[in-house]
């Protein structure tokens, strides 16, 4: 299910942060409620957690600047947003982990390698997780696959 007014205002929540035009405590206050079977606002909102801290007030720049990954899954998040596209990738929950390898650029400083989605689920998690041979293409990331990012208007997943 699409909560489409929703995920409006979580479009434009995302873009403003990460073009520095509000701070992180503005995208968590503002964050919409959202329908619970809307499952890609609950992963972007989770996913966004890992690039900032939630301890002290910050815009994405400087130091918690994002790097050209980081901004590029932003942009992604803004495009899927404002898609009629179902969330399906099998997690939700990303707030443990990032995605996409050294996209992360906050003030932890943590750019290590990431492999893939199973790198966002604890050791249970895993196991029972990687039953499933394939997650999707973590390039295109929160869209599943490269078909899905080129229906809401992305380039060439090649691109990513």
């Amino acid at each position: 299910m699409i909560d489409a007014r929703a995920r409006a205002a979580a479009k434009g929540l995302v873009a403003q942060f990460r073009d520095g035009m509000t701070t992180n405590f503005d995208l968590q206050g503002e964050w919409p409620s959202y329908s619970k079977k809307d499952r890609g606002l609950l992963a972007i909102e989770t996913m966004l957690w890992n690039f900032y801290d939630d301890n002290h007030e910050h815009r994405l720049d400087g130091d918690h600047g994002l790097s050209e990954e980081g901004r590029r899954l932003f942009d992604r998040c803004v495009l899927f947003l404002g898609s009629s596209l179902e969330y399906r990738w099998p997690i939700d929950d990303l707030a443990r982990g990032h995605l996409i390898g050294n996209a992360f650029h906050a003030e932890t400083g943590d750019t290590g390698p990431i492999t893939g989605l199973a790198d966002c689920l604890g050791d249970s998690q895993v196991r029972r997780e990687t039953r499933i041979p394939i997650f999707g293409d973590d390039a295109v990331w929160p869209f599943l696959d490269g078909s899905d990012y080129r229906q809401a208007g992305g380039k060439s997943a090649s691109n990513e």
